[in-house]
């Protein structure tokens, strides 16, 4: 008998490493039972191996007693980041970057939840924490079947989190991306519902704050439901260009106002946000395009809400009015209440409900499907003979009707003024060739518009005004013109702002007199042209306006001196742009000028309100012995961008006179730039450093920095050690040279010498040392400062540094 029971002994399965099940246990996932439980499974995934802890772990999700997700983050030894608080979490969910969104589980009952997690740290979680439970509480009587709000909240390890019920059903963002468009009528019964419950959170005095397609369910009963209300206001109090982190879904609800002025979320950009929802689940397309964050800010500061029925002639009269009337640019001129807003569209109906759950379970779009025939139609000479005889009709066809085509097109094409053309790259090839082959018309009596000799002759005052828009406004066909091609409306309502070109200093500070927000003002000719600013420089106090092919020079010396000017364009603006410009200052010049001083916002005031944001464009720009290229006197988020740029003996690139603010990022893109003598970079002036600085971003992408000696990258001036803010600097990038004698960055204390400071705490990605040598001496002339050799690895095969073919060579 012991002899048979020894025959018939089985070999014991080998157990789980004991640190995965203390693991698992630790989690709440599983047991040493159900680790047993899989232990056949574990055995065949091995396939004779020895059994791996990830075997196991994978064994659990073949069982699906854990998610891939779960396995992936365990096995990638990131197990902790599973529990948070009493939440277990399950998977991802998409998000729009302020926050990390999962799909979660309350230890002990297993309810699911969708879970929002973000990692701070430090005191600011202790912070957001009281705000997210006191939104908690706030949203703890909403009787609303249409909203799921915070139910959940805490901070843990300086992790908060906030807990919302799980909806069923699909994000529009979803369902868009599968279907392209929903119905109008269903897109009324969504606008309905969604009234009904922001008319409750208006009644306790809240505001939504991210009304977009990720945070809007549909599900197939019919029922609309907005997610998260007021938690988006929470977590990312501000907007604007220097907040340009989220991908460009991210801002999708985000108001003008929010961009331009940092203004915080209210009533009012609900408005504005429900406007473009319903504008987008009518069209399938968002109401301000952009390919990244820069492009969805620029295009969200200047752009209003187009009329929907250009794109959906199908939409109910009352909605596509509403939409309109949400959609304007000032908050004054929208819908005075939410309430309002809901008596007029009406409260939701069953017929309504009916239709937009039809809508969800049976969507007329979706993705193609292939069909295969039954038996081939035709053999296979057969086949080819006919593919062949239909290949050559189609051929012979589509020429036909090309020639046809271009015949009627070149008899029928339009004809355009010399000096209002839609903005783009300056070209002076193709500038000269669109000059030859259309020949000017004489300018109409009623024009808006007047060519370069108009404005240099005429006094300003004399001129109609510019339309503050600057587009084109459609007008009724003539007798002449009926024949023509018919432009459609959407073509005319997103029209690029019209340029004015100017041939000489006369006509451009004519022009500049009559300048309108979106306008551009252009030179004309090869060269840039030189305009030598009045005595104190120009002020520019118009938005989103554009200058290209300028050469700005200070007054005569004698002049510049004795009215004290200091800077050659002065900007109290948010936002303007420089395309193939050059600024010069004074040859040896004591105390040298700056090129331009961006004093914004105006009125302080602004910024005791809210916090305002702002950016300048440089494209194709050279500086040239200069003070600063752009002396900063800001108060806000602000972003500088140069693209393709030349600082040439400039004393300072970027000029900041104080140490910003916990609240006020700086943002600098750098790309392409060149910096040859002078420096430094970044010069920051403060008398006070707070004990957490606003951060200072500076992305540097295949950049060449040849200082002069002794001179850092970036300096700091102030009595106190710039510790906290060095420690706030994020530098990144890729293919940037640094000259093998610079410096990284020094502090001058008032009063004494520089000194070098340690480096090593400052967070620097893609930047090398390195020898550098240029095709010519140190000169005006921007292909003599392009690099032609160095040392380093490289991502991109092309030289760092500024492409001289698209700069402007200085004007004799």
């Amino acid at each position: 008998m012991p002899f048979l029971h020894w025959c018939c002994r089985v070999p014991m399965a080998a157990e789980p490493p004991a640190e995965l099940v203390d693991l698992l246990e630790q989690l709440g996932l599983s047991g040493r039972s159900e680790l047993r439980r899989v232990a056949g499974t574990a055995r065949r995934l091995a396939r004779g191996l020895p059994l791996f802890e990830s075997v196991w772990v994978d064994a659990l999700q073949w069982s699906r007693l854990l998610t891939p997700y779960q396995a992936q983050q365990i096995n990638a030894g990131r197990a902790e980041y599973l529990r948070v608080g009493h939440y277990l979490i399950r998977s991802p969910l998409p998000s729009a970057g302020y926050c990390r969104w999962f799909e979660a589980q309350r230890v002990g009952c297993g309810k699911l939840v969708r879970l929002a997690v973000r990692r701070v740290g430090g005191t600011r979680a202790e912070q957001l924490a009281r705000s997210l439970e006191q939104l908690r509480q706030k949203c703890s009587d909403l009787p609303s079947v249409h909203l799921a709000p915070v139910v959940d909240t805490g901070q843990t390890d300086g992790t908060v989190w906030a807990a919302v019920p799980r909806a069923d059903g699909l994000t529009a963002s979803e369902w868009l991306s599968r279907h392209g468009r929903f119905p109008p009528p269903a897109v009324l019964e969504i606008a309905r519902q969604m009234l009904e419950a922001l008319a409750e959170i208006e009644r306790i005095g809240l505001c939504h704050g991210d009304i977009s397609p990720l945070a809007l369910m549909v599900n197939r009963s019919g029922q609309a439901v907005l997610l998260h209300p007021g938690l988006r206001p929470v977590l990312r109090p501000e907007e604007g260009f220097g907040h340009d982190d989220l991908p460009p879904e991210g801002y999708d609800g985000v108001a003008p106002e929010q961009v331009r002025d940092g203004a915080p979320a209210s009533t009012a950009t609900d408005l504005y946000a429900c406007g473009t929802l319903w504008w987008r689940l009518l069209t399938g397309r968002s109401a301000a395009a952009g390919g990244d964050a820069l492009g969805k800010l620029c295009a969200l500061q200047r752009a209003e809400v187009p009329d929907v029925r250009q794109f959906a002639p199908g939409t109910p009269e009352v909605l596509a009015e509403m939409i309109a009337r949400c959609g304007r640019r000032e908050p004054g001129e929208r819908p005075q209440s939410i309430a309002w807003l809901a008596q007029r569209l009406g409260p939701p109906t069953p017929e309504g409900r009916k239709q937009l759950a039809s809508a969800v379970r049976h969507p007329s779009g979706g993705p193609a499907r292939w069909v295969h025939p039954a038996k081939p139609a035709l053999g296979g000479r057969d086949a080819r003979m006919w593919v062949a005889v239909v290949a050559a009709c189609v051929v012979t066809a589509v020429a036909a009707f090309w020639a046809i085509w271009r015949e009627d097109l070149a008899a029928r094409r339009p004809r355009h003024g010399p000096t209002a053309k839609a903005v783009g790259p300056f070209d002076p090839a193709k500038k000269r060739a669109a000059s030859d082959a259309v020949a000017p018309r004489a300018p109409d009596a009623d024009s808006t518009t007047a060519s370069p000799s108009d404005m240099a002759a005429g006094d300003v005052a004399q001129r109609p005004p510019l339309a503050a828009s600057a587009r084109p406004e459609p007008s009724a066909p003539s007798a002449d013109s009926a024949s023509g091609p018919v432009v459609p409306a959407a073509y005319v309502a997103g029209q690029r702002e019209m340029v004015v070109e100017v041939a000489d200093r006369e006509a451009f500070l004519s022009a500049f007199r009559a300048l309108r927000a979106g306008q551009t003002i252009r030179g004309a000719g090869d060269r840039p042209l030189v305009v030598a600013v009045p005595p104190g420089g120009l002020a520019v106090r118009d938005e989103d306006v554009w200058f290209e092919n300028i050469c700005f020079v200070p007054p005569h010396r004698a002049e510049a001196i004795s009215s004290g000017t200091s800077w050659l364009v002065g900007l109290r603006v948010s936002q303007v742009g420089f395309r193939r410009c050059f600024f010069r200052g004074l040859a040896g010049a004591p105390e040298k000028i700056d090129a331009i001083r961006w004093s914004y916002p105006a009125d302080r005031a602004v910024y005791r309100e809210g916090l305002p944001s702002g950016q300048i464009q440089l494209q194709d720009c050279v500086f040239d012995q200069l003070g600063a290229a752009v002396a900063c006197h800001t108060a806000g988020a602000v972003a500088v961008r140069f693209d393709n740029a030349l600082a040439l003996r400039c004393q300072r690139v970027l000029a900041l006179d104080h140490a910003p603010r916990w609240d006020e990022p700086v943002v600098l893109s750098l790309r392409r730039l060149t910096v040859r003598g002078g420096g430094p970079l970044v010069e920051c002036r403060y008398q006070n450093l707070d004990e957490k600085p606003g951060r200072v971003t500076i992305r540097a992408a295949g950049c060449v920095f040849f200082l002069e000696r002794d001179l850092p990258l970036l300096r700091f001036v102030g009595p106190q050690p710039p510790d906290p803010l060095v420690a706030a600097i994020r530098w990144t990038g890729s293919g940037s040279v640094l000259a093998a004698q610079g410096l990284v960055a020094a502090w001058i204390r008032p009063g004494s010498g520089a000194q070098k400071l340690d480096d090593s705490s400052l967070a620097i990605a893609g930047l090398i040392r390195s020898e550098l040598t240029f095709a010519g001496p140190l000169s005006s002339e921007p292909r003599d400062s392009r690099t032609t050799g160095w040392q380093g690895p490289l991502l991109s095969p092309d030289a760092p540094g500024i492409d001289p073919a698209r700069l402007a060579s200085p004007a004799p």
